[in-house]
């Protein structure tokens, strides 16, 4: 069940404009350094190994929130003002 869930969540990364995913990177790469910076850490003391397992684990979850969510939470997430 778990596999299926994660699968799902790929296929609608995969569907998604490359802008956005761009966004998404870069959102879920601030939020690994506020992360780091929390436990007293900088990013150059950890290993590129654990990086990219910090940023992905960071994407995983911000994509997790558009896809319950959608485009407002996104939006929201982004910091993306609607007028």
């Amino acid at each position: 069940m778990m596999e299926k869930g994660k699968q799902d969540l790929q296929n609608f990364i995969d569907n998604q404009k490359d802008s956005l995913k761009l966004k998404v990177r870069k959102k879920a790469i601030s939020r690994a350094k506020s992360a780091l910076i929390l436990n007293g850490k900088k990013a150059e003391e950890v290993s590129d190994e654990d990086w990219e397992h910090l940023v992905a684990d960071e994407e995983s979850k911000i994509w997790q929130q558009y896809k319950t969510g959608g485009i407002a939470a996104l939006a929201a997430l982004l910091g993306i003002a609607w007028f």
